[in-house]
C-alpha cells in the first residue's frame, strides 16, 4: 500500500506543478527543497514530509487533501490514470462557474458514451 500511496502523491504533485507551468527546479526553490528531493517525490521514490506537503500545497495553490488519495480505490488505478485524474482536477479548480457548468454537462454526456 505504501508504494501505491507514493505513486498517487507523485502523480498529484507532478500534475499540479505542470498545471502551474513550473519546472521542478522552480517549485523546489519555492518550497526550499533540492530539485533532487522533489524529483524523488515526483517519481514516487519518496513521500514528502508533512512540512513539505504543506509547502507544496501552498506553492501549487491546492489543498493538501488534493495531493492525497480520497479513497482506497485510488490504490487500484494505474499511475497513468491517476495522473489524468489529477490533471483534470487541476483544470476543474481553475474554471469559473459558467465554464464549470459546461464541463459538468460534457462530462455527463461522456459518462453515457459506450466504448
Amino acid at each position: 500500500m505504501a508504494e501505491e500511496l507514493k505513486q498517487h502523491v507523485a502523480a498529484a504533485i507532478r500534475a499540479a506543478r505542470r498545471a502551474k507551468g513550473l519546472t521542478q527546479e522552480q517549485l523546489a526553490g519555492q518550497v526550499e527543497r533540492t530539485p533532487e528531493s522533489l524529483s524523488n517525490i515526483e517519481r514516487g521514490k519518496a513521500l514528502p514530509s508533512i512540512d513539505t506537503l504543506m509547502a507544496l500545497s501552498v506553492a501549487l495553490g491546492v489543498t493538501p487533501a488534493s495531493l492525497l488519495p480520497v479513497d482506497t480505490n485510488a490504490f487500484r488505478r494505474s499511475q497513468s490514470t491517476l495522473r489524468k485524474e489529477q490533471e483534470i482536477m487541476q483544470m476543474i479548480h481553475a474554471m469559473d462557474e459558467s465554464t464549470l457548468e459546461i464541463a459538468k454537462i460534457q462530462l455527463s454526456a461522456l459518462r453515457n458514451v459506450r466504448t
